[in-house]
Parts: C-alpha cells; structure tokens; sequence
C-alpha cells in the first residue's frame, strides 16, 4: 500500500512539474517583411528545440486566416514523417496574433530538427518572408529554446516542406505552442523527495 501512495504522489509530482510550467508560443513576436509572394503548397520553417519539449497546439498566424481562410498546418520530423496536422481556422482560440488548435501532445526531442509548415485548401499559399538584409527584411523572435533554422517549402499539395530557404529566415504563418519537460535534475529531486518522505513514515 504504501509502494502504491508513494508511486501515485510520484505521478502526481511530475504532473504538477509539468503543469507549472506552463505553455509557451514558439513565435513569440514579428514584424512582417517587405517581401512576399505565393507558395504552390507548403510553405514554413525548420527549427532545433535546445530542450526536450512537450507540443500541445498547432497554429497559424491570424492575418493569414483573415486573409485566407482556414490553413491546414503540420509539423515534420528531420525524415518528413509527419507528426501532427490540424486546420485552423477564424473560429479557433486566438491567443494575441495567434490561433490555435489542441493536438494530442506528443514530444520533440532537445537538438533534432523539426519542420512547420502551412497549406491553403486553394493550393496556393501566399506569405511573408522575414530574414537577414539585404534580400530579406522583417524579423520573428522565437522562444528562448528554440533555434530557427531557415524557411521552408513543398510542392505538391500538403507535403513535407524540405526546400529550405536561407538560414535565420521564415515563411511567416504557422506556428505551435509547447509545454518545456523538466529537466533530469528536475525529475531527481522530486525523486528524492518521494523516497525521503517513505523513509520517514519507515
């Protein structure tokens, strides 16, 4: 009995950990470029997450519903292996410049690279591209654990956007939202805290 209250208050205490942390948007601020054009297909952006993280909503860039309508978006792994997919559309939670959709979480590993990409039910997506002078301009800030890679597209329909553009620009428009996994040392001293309140009750 006491094996079963210490591995539920185990349970409990990671949940918690995991909760306070709270959910964070990967696009955290931009400012749209001068430079945009139309995108027959997918079109997006890779990234790195610098820690393990837990996503729990895909999403999209509101000016592009409005303009638009709703985007089919879809986040890859390094293979093309398409992890998540949601459409989100003007009836989605906005959450300041953002709306989003729940997905069943699922995880992305600290270091590996991740592609995010957006389709029109037209076939044709047009977007703003951000990135470094003197062929781009504009700018995106990412959450602090996560590094932008470069922007990124298919042809074809919803593909995997493997085309990648220069390194540090965007294909502004889909985005996701994530929750940060404690790290190992987190985990240990929540461990240890179980084992020393059984001891004490020994």
């Amino acid at each position: 009995m006491k094996k079963l209250a210490c591995s539920l208050l185990l349970l409990n205490c990671l949940s918690w950990s995991a909760r306070a942390q709270g959910t964070v948007e990967a696009i955290t601020a931009f400012v749209p470029g001068s430079v945009s054009g139309p995108v027959v297909g997918t079109a997006g952006w890779n990234f790195q997450p610098t820690q393990g993280i837990q996503v729990t909503d895909l999403g999209c860039l509101n000016f592009l519903i409005v303009d638009q309508g709703p985007i089919l978006v879809g986040l890859w792994n390094s293979v093309g292996t398409l992890l998540a997919s949601t459409t989100v559309s003007a009836t989605n939670v906005l959450v300041g410049e953002t709306r989003y959709a729940s997905v069943p979480a699922f995880f992305l590993s600290a270091g590996q690279t991740y592609t995010m990409g957006a389709y029109s039910e037209s076939g044709t997506i047009s977007v703003t591209f951000v990135g470094q002078p003197p062929d781009l301009d504009g700018s995106v800030t990412l959450a602090g654990n996560l590094q932008l890679g470069a922007s990124a597209s298919g042809v074809g329909g919803f593909v995997f956007p493997g085309t990648l553009g220069p390194a540090g620009s965007m294909c502004l428009g889909p985005t996701f939202m994530y929750r940060n996994i404690p790290e190992p040392s987190v985990l240990a001293l929540v461990t240890v805290g179980v084992w020393m309140i059984r001891s004490r009750r020994r």
